[in-house]
Order: C-alpha cells, then sequence, then structure tokens
C-alpha cells in the first residue's frame, strides 16, 4: 500500500487479529521483501489501479504470486467489470475501499472456507478502549474514515486538520 494511512489502519487492523504484517510502501519495499526466503499466506496489494494498464498489474501480480497462497488486490471503487479485469489478472479477489472490519474479515476468511471465522471484530468483542487517540489528517474523507473505524474501539477521539492544529 502506498498510501500512507490507510497502510497504517489496514496494518493496524490486521496485527490486532494476531497477524503478522510486512508492510511495503512502495514497489521498492515490495521487491525487498520478495527477495528474502518468506512466504506469505496472504498478500494484499494496495492502489494497484493507479498503475497505467493492466499489464503492468499482471507483471506485479505475477511477481508476487509464487510467494503467496492468496492474493487480493485492494483498490479505490471500481465498476464490476473493473473488478473482473483485476481478477483477472490473477488476484484471487478485488478488494474495494473504503474497507470495514467485516468487510476486510469475511473476504480473508473466505479462501480457507471458514464459516465462522476465527478472527474477532471489534463488533464481536465489543471491547473500548479508555484511551483518547489523535487523528490528523488533511482529507476530511480519511478523516471520517479514520473516527468510524476506530469509535468501534476507542472511547475518546479527536481530530486535527493538520500538524499545527493537533499542536
Amino acid at each position: 500500500e502506498t498510501h500512507h494511512h490507510t497502510h497504517e489502519a489496514t496494518s493496524s487492523l490486521l496485527q490486532s487479529w494476531g497477524m503478522h504484517v510486512t508492510p511495503c510502501l512502495s514497489l521498492a519495499e515490495l521487491e525487498q521483501a520478495l527477495s528474502g526466503e518468506f512466504s506469505f499466506d496472504i498478500a494484499i496489494l494496495g492502489h494497484a489501479s493507479s498503475l497505467d494498464n493492466m499489464s503492468e498489474i499482471k507483471s506485479l501480480v505475477n511477481r508476487v504470486r509464487p510467494q503467496c497462497d492468496y492474493l487480493y488486490l485492494m483498490v479505490n471503487t471500481v465498476s464490476h467489470n473493473m473488478r473482473e479485469a483485476f481478477i483477472g489478472t490473477g488476484a484471487d479477489a478485488c478488494l474495494s475501499k473504503p474497507l470495514n472490519h467485516r468487510k476486510l474479515c469475511e473476504s480473508l476468511a473466505a479462501p480457507y472456507r471458514l464459516d465462522h471465522p476465527t478472527i474477532q471484530t471489534p463488533e464481536q468483542t465489543q471491547r473500548i478502549l479508555p484511551i483518547k487517540v489523535l487523528v490528523v489528517d488533511d482529507n476530511d474523507a480519511n478523516l471520517k474514515l479514520m473516527c468510524t473505524l476506530l469509535a468501534e474501539q476507542i472511547e475518546f477521539i479527536d481530530t486535527a486538520h493538520n500538524g499545527s492544529q493537533a499542536l
């Protein structure tokens, strides 16, 4: 995922479910992660829709595919035809942003044919943490998304549109 805020939110959510996350904020970091002898149960490639054409996406999918069991493309909302084109690159599924806990959990559990996913979402645990979180982003949509996701787990949330306002 190349967008820092989306990367942080998705990584934090996956880690809260007990998953080990190997973050890659660029294609260079992805290449470095793939150069090791690791294999991954699941690979989630974000911002694939920002690539110029389907052949570039297919090339990326082909590079990652040998080292993972399941490969998802996480993209901005797309049409059904575009989603089918993404799947045609060799990905197992196409996840449309914005993601929520339930949609991500169900998507990740689907290949394992889990009728009742072992991953517990915040809605299932009903645990609200008594901490205060400051969310800073210059994009109102990102602020709203982060606050919505955090509201399910965090008792106190403050927002700011820039670093000066946060201070």
